[in-house]
């Protein structure tokens, strides 16, 4: 007799713990959910509305540092270049510049 109602209050324990840990669960998922709908409605717009504010900038930066490099060339007339392939293609058209062009 202890033995029963000892299992049938372990039983009542489990099963309320069993609807606590389903509450919880469903809780969380419409928790989830919402926030999923939420980034599906919001994300795509904002994430537009970044990049078409950051692309400007970051295009006449990238703009910039071209026009830099492209100013500051690396005089290579009094070192030495060395030209891998140079009997045929790429590599003799760059060993003809470098011989007849000096930079």
């Amino acid at each position: 007799m202890v033995v029963s109602s000892y299992l049938k209050i372990v039983i009542y324990q489990a099963n309320l713990d069993l609807k606590v840990l389903v509450s919880s669960e469903f809780q969380t998922h419409i928790a989830m959910d919402a926030i999923n709908n939420l980034l599906n409605i919001a994300l795509p717009p904002l994430s537009l509305i970044f990049l078409s504010i950051l692309m400007l900038p970051w295009l006449i930066f990238k703009q910039l540092v071209h026009v830099r490099k492209s100013l500051n060339k690396e005089n290579v007339a009094s070192k030495v270049v060395l030209i891998t392939g140079a009997a045929s293609g790429i590599g003799e058209v760059c060993l003809i510049h470098f011989f007849f062009y000096p930079c």
